[in-house]
């Protein structure tokens, strides 16, 4: 005959099994939170005040040298960005900060604050929805389709200019608000992220939090960054270069090759103690290395394809390649690895504004 266990009284086996290991999941979390995620952060900061350096100068009068100097820390701010961007850890308050950070923009709503009487200013821009906000409002005023000179032919509306640096010091401020929520010295949610190691047998630790944001963040990559662009799943459909991440600065391919950085920097824990770890304390070394080894395939054929735009019209058949390394990274991290780690995988669509 056989026995069924109830379900509950099988996680709480896992729990105490891993539990029992010897492992320091306490020191594991404590080492994500402040050798990986603060210092993510901490760089953002300084990439946010460059890019709002360079756009204080070009507000003052726009010319080419100033424009592109703008452009490149704008890259660089958002490649920054995106080594970050699945550290969304710590409820509603943050997933508002994040998307104030990148969240698709609504070009009409920007355009009537423009052509408004409204003063422009950071305030200005606090006090609106995060569709008026961030790095991808930015974008719309730093490039175009049309090259350069559209750009400064733009920008010659002084109100273009206020709008956009008013865009960069919001920006920057928000940058500083995710410093500081982590900061052991302000808010200090790292120190709350370590110590819900989930060592009283919850699925609702800090373990759980950071796997489904990993396994959040590879969907969103393949299905939302990829696919979508590509016409579908497989090479073959209709391309539709226009919703990539980053369509009018031609750099969605940096974007995703950064998320992939962060990824793997989480899950190895830098130079300290990572998932990677926890998994080969339960003799799970290979799986560890197998998704290592994914992750920086795709990275670094990402880093080889160039244009992201151009290659799902051109190429599209190494997009696909990508995308299908990248499920297989999925499927051992949502299904073999959180089986090994005795998480509950969940998926949330929720938006915050």
């Amino acid at each position: 005959m056989k026995i069924r266990i109830p379900l509950f009284l099988c996680l709480l086996i896992v729990s105490l099994s891993h539990a029992q290991s010897g492992f320091d999941r306490h020191a594991m979390l404590e080492n994500i939170a402040l050798n990986v995620v603060l210092p993510c952060h901490e760089r953002f900061v300084q990439a946010a005040i460059a890019f709002e350096e360079a756009t204080e100068r070009l507000a003052s009068s726009a010319n080419l040298a100033k424009l592109e100097t703008a452009q490149a820390a704008w890259k660089t701010a958002g490649s920054s960005w995106a080594h970050c961007e699945l550290f969304q850890f710590g409820g509603l308050e943050i997933m508002i900060l994040h998307n104030q950070i990148n969240k698709r923009p609504n070009l009409t709503q920007i355009a009537n604050a423009i052509n408004s009487d409204t003063e422009l200013s950071s305030a200005f821009i606090e006090s609106q929805g995060s569709s008026m906000k961030g790095l991808a409002a930015a974008e719309l005023l730093l490039f175009s389709e049309q090259g350069n000179d559209a750009v400064l032919n733009q920008l010659q509306n002084e109100r273009q200019r206020q709008f956009l640096l008013a865009l960069a010091q919001n920006l920057s401020a928000k940058a500083q608000e995710l410093v500081a929520y982590w900061s052991p010295t302000a808010q200090d949610y790292a120190s709350k992220f370590a110590a819900a190691d989930g060592a009283d047998g919850s699925t609702k630790g800090s373990i759980n939090m950071t796997m489904n944001q990993l396994i959040s963040l590879l969907e969103q990559i393949n299905r939302e960054k990829l696919a979508t662009p590509l016409g579908g799943t497989e090479a073959g459909g209709t391309a539709r270069p226009e919703t990539a991440e980053a369509y009018l600065s031609q750099s969605s391919s940096e974007r995703i090759v950064a998320n992939l950085e962060g990824a793997i920097s989480l899950f190895t824990g830098a130079n300290g103690l990572g998932i990677d770890d926890y998994l080969d304390s339960m003799d799970q070394g290979l799986l560890a290395s197998q998704i290592i080894d994914q992750l920086d395939a795709a990275r670094e054929a990402l880093q080889d394809l160039g244009s992201l735009e151009d290659a799902v019209v051109n190429n599209p058949e190494r997009v696909s390649q990508i995308f299908n390394v990248l499920k297989n990274a999925l499927v051992l991290t949502s299904v073999d690895a959180a089986n090994q780690l005795g998480i509950t995988v969940t998926f949330n669509d929720a938006d915050g504004d």
